[in-house]
């Protein structure tokens, strides 16, 4: 799925500034291999095993990813988060300078007008450094923390939820000023189900998040279904990006 990924947005020049943290030494080394351009950066996490939404190591994974961005931002370095499972048909980065002052710029799941009931999709969130962000990422990782620690001692019976979910209480709760990205730009895997794949749609949509399905064998195919896989069968070959089918000279949004 990564590698799929790498192969969509290669042509849009984002990889100048983007690391692929890989939390395995298996995955360092296929990705480095694979294409040596790439900024690779490990960062052990400790198993190579495929993880399954929901479970005890899936919570202990997006605590360790939630721990890595906050080091990050810590640094005073924004984060841009993405995730593999989308399509980009079109550099998202190109509408962040016209949101300079944010701290946060976020893809809702739906469209609502009462911005507080609106939820961010973990597809794509730039966490700009501020002083707001960092406090509200400090305070994510400190829930999450105790979360986990509540679960180990038996005090807690479940680990509900997630870092997203977490997230979305503290947007309502914080004074973080947050920028909402366009839905009908930014979508998510409902789509899929609701229209037909075409040129003159895709020249009005930028992401495509391949969400609402689990299984990344499911979203594999899906995604292949709709000319949304970039990936050659044998997985060592690039076989098209949008930038091959879609115009490089869209209008701004």
């Amino acid at each position: 799925m990564t590698k799929s990924w790498i192969c969509n947005v290669e042509c849009m020049g984002v990889f100048e500034h983007t690391v692929i943290v890989c939390s395995n030494d298996k995955a360092n080394w296929s990705l480095k291999n694979w294409k040596p351009s790439l900024h690779v950066l490990l960062h052990r996490y400790g198993t190579t095993e495929a993880i399954t939404w929901g479970t005890d190591t899936y919570f202990e994974l997006l605590l360790y990813r939630a721990k890595s961005v906050e080091s990050i931002l810590q640094d005073n370095h924004s984060v841009f988060l993405v995730e593999s499972d989308a399509v980009w048909l079109k550099n998202p980065t190109v509408l962040f300078n016209q949101y300079p002052n944010n701290d946060l710029i976020l893809v809702a799941n739906e469209q609502m007008e009462d911005e507080s009931q609106r939820k961010a999709l973990p597809a794509l969130a730039y966490l700009n450094a501020t002083s707001k962000t960092r406090r509200l990422w400090s305070e994510l990782v400190g829930i999450c923390t105790q979360k986990m620690d509540m679960y180990k001692r038996g005090i807690s019976k479940s680990l509900s939820g997630s870092d997203m979910g977490t997230f979305n209480y503290l947007i309502r709760r914080e004074p973080v000023k947050v920028q909402w990205l366009p839905n009908d730009k930014f979508v998510g895997g409902k789509w899929y189900g609701g229209a037909e794949y075409n040129e003159e749609i895709a020249k009005s949509i930028i992401v495509i998040h391949n969400n609402v399905i689990k299984g990344n064998d499911r979203k594999e195919e899906r995604a292949k279904r709709w000319g949304h896989w970039f990936l050659s069968d044998d997985g060592t070959q690039c076989v098209g990006t949008p930038c091959f089918f879609i115009p490089n000279t869209w209008p701004q949004p």
